[in-house]
């Protein structure tokens, strides 16, 4: 039975082949921005996820002593010390700073490269955040006189591995230290919200981003009364002066206050947003799909008054288009997974992501992707059954079926609606992106400002020109 309605429904397929490749086209656009969209969602709610600890860790807020009310993420040097001092709820502290806001050099004698973003931290910073090693020893990465790279950096410096043990010279103005490579963090898809390019040991009296793991047992609640009520807490408006907060550390990444250089973080209302976008275009996508399904539909309609005739049940009915129904869908499927191949750079153009094709694959995307195309393949076929059943079976065989199908006006007003909603909204933001692009910045892009190491050289500028 189960062959013979597959047999039918691939029939029925090809028979109207124009049909058809509108039906699956629609369902595959619409397949393909869903699902760039959820594991979107899926990448940007699970940031830091695959830090162990990531439940304990929570990030420190101070008072900004320039605006009443507002919060900083910037915390004096002291307070990391006093912390662990007089706060038992306190495992271990880390803070963490940019070597040079601007930009630092990294030398080899091969390589010369610009503009790196250095942070550094405390010796635990690697108790707290489990960035993978492709090299070198977790426990000595951070020292005195070491430097952990990113892989892709290393590879630039140095070609090929091994990187660890060899030696550059971290430049910060006229300041040049000679650095020896101790580990090397592999190249991961995971999001994280720390950005940077190499790791370097920090110092006791220095100020930034702290943050706290606490004990099993501790809650951030009475920790932050407590900090709040001490006299002698350290603070930029002097101690006991400033009100502290406590953020949990995966919270921290959709709150863009106070942000450091080194911090990415992202609005929380684009996930909204985002899933305002699927349900729309799914609820488009969707009676798109019945109402071309139903145009085809009235072209068989003896076919499924003989049926009915001779005895068809509910269930024959609905088993007959939910092999249909999953034929399209099957289809729409791969043909949305060339779509999302070709648009997926674009997007992380877009939205300054770094979403790879291989993430589709993960189980959770994989879970939710299903799950969604289970369920609106379940509600257009139980919808078409209804639809087909009510259908009058002499009207069906005699041809006194009107033609004229009386839709739902308000669903054809909504789709309408919604459909223009988004072609405008697109519109709009592609002229907002080739504005950012195109906007004159009142200076020649173009012009290069040459320095040149000694007057020796400057007879080669007329070639670099």
């Amino acid at each position: 039975m189960l062959l013979f309605t597959f047999k039918t429904a691939i029939r029925n397929l090809l028979s109207k082949k124009q049909n058809a490749f509108i039906i699956i086209l629609s369902l595959a656009i619409a397949f393909t921005f869903s699902n760039i969209l959820i594991t979107f969602i899926s990448y940007e709610l699970n940031t830091d996820s695959f830090h162990e600890n990531k439940d304990r860790i929570y990030r420190l807020f101070s008072e900004d002593p320039m605006n009443q009310g507002n919060k900083i993420r910037y915390i004096q040097g002291k307070v990391d010390q006093f912390l662990v001092d007089n706060f038992p709820e306190v495992d271990k502290i880390c803070q963490v700073t940019v070597f040079n806001s601007e930009g630092s050099s990294l030398r080899t004698k091969n390589m010369d490269i610009t503009d790196q973003l250095v942070l550094r931290v405390d010796s635990t910073f690697f108790k707290f955040f489990d960035f993978p090693f492709s090299e070198g020893n977790i426990s000595k990465a951070i020292s005195a006189d070491g430097i952990v790279l990113k892989e892709a950096l290393a590879r630039k410096l140095f070609k090929n591995p091994p990187f660890t043990g060899t030696m550059l010279d971290l430049i910060n103005g006229k300041d040049i230290r000679p650095m020896k490579v101790t580990a090397i963090l592999k190249d991961f898809h995971e999001n994280t919200q720390f950005n940077f390019d190499a790791i370097i040991s920090g110092h006791e009296s220095w100020g930034g981003s702290v943050f706290l793991m606490l004990n099993e047992k501790s809650k951030p609640e009475p920790l932050v009364e407590k900090m709040n009520a001490s006299e002698n807490m350290p603070s930029l408006l002097g101690l006991g002066k400033s009100q502290y907060e406590l953020e949990p550390f995966t919270s921290s990444y959709f709150n863009a206050s106070g942000a450091q250089p080194f911090d990415r973080y992202r609005n929380k209302q684009l996930i909204i947003i985002c899933w305002v976008v699927i349900i729309l275009l799914s609820f488009t996508a969707s009676f798109n799909f019945i109402n071309l399904y139903v145009v085809g539909l009235l072209t068989r309609r003896k076919e499924i008054g003989v049926k009915r005739v001779f005895g068809a049940s509910k269930s024959n009915m609905i088993l007959t288009i939910g092999v249909e129904v999953a034929l399209y869908v099957l289809f729409s499927i791969l043909l949305s997974m060339i779509l999302t191949y070709y648009f997926l750079p674009v997007f992380n153009s877009s939205f300054n992501t770094q979403l790879s094709f291989s993430y589709f694959t993960y189980a959770k995307v994989i879970a939710i992707v299903i799950g969604a195309i289970v369920l609106l393949g379940l509600f257009i076929t139980l919808y078409l059954s209804i639809f087909i059943w009510r259908l009058n079976t002499i009207g069906l065989l005699t041809d006194t079926l009107s033609h004229k199908v009386k839709a739902n006006r308000i669903l054809f007003t909504i789709q309408f609606f919604m459909t223009v909603a988004l072609v405008i909204c697109s519109m709009v933001v592609i002229r907002q992106m080739q504005f950012i692009k195109n906007k004159p910045l009142g200076f020649n892009k173009q012009l290069l400002q040459l320095h040149v190491p000694s007057d020796d050289q400057k007879a080669k500028l007329s070639v670099l020109k």
